[in-house]
């Protein structure tokens, strides 16, 4: 699959996905815009016209617990994760989790 985007498809694709995150952030002021989101919207927006693209990712943000936690910053559920996603690191790429520790990340 080819992914390049001639300059016309990339300046629409923009647009889409900025309309996207707009409408997203009126239709759920409590969530609103968080910095990363458009990574997420661009995938979808890829294989999938405006409407379904939208219905799509805000489906994916409201019901899909995992993802809806990292946007609204439920603290506990976070920390959760990054708690399981240690320790998965460290059985399976200990060297890997101890450098990615040393640079903070």
């Amino acid at each position: 699959m080819d992914f390049k985007l001639d300059e016309d498809k990339s300046s629409t694709m923009k647009l889409s996905i900025k309309k996207c995150l707009e409408v997203f952030e009126m239709y759920r002021p409590d969530i609103g815009y968080v910095q990363g989101m458009s990574y997420l919207a661009w995938m979808i927006h890829i294989r999938l016209e405006n409407y379904r693209a939208f219905t799509c990712f805000s489906n994916l943000i409201l019901c899909d617990s995992f993802v809806h936690s990292l946007y609204c910053f439920k603290e506990p559920r976070i920390r959760r994760i990054k708690d399981f996603y240690e320790k998965c690191m460290e059985d399976k790429k200990s060297k890997l989790l101890k450098h990615m520790k040393a640079l903070e990340v």
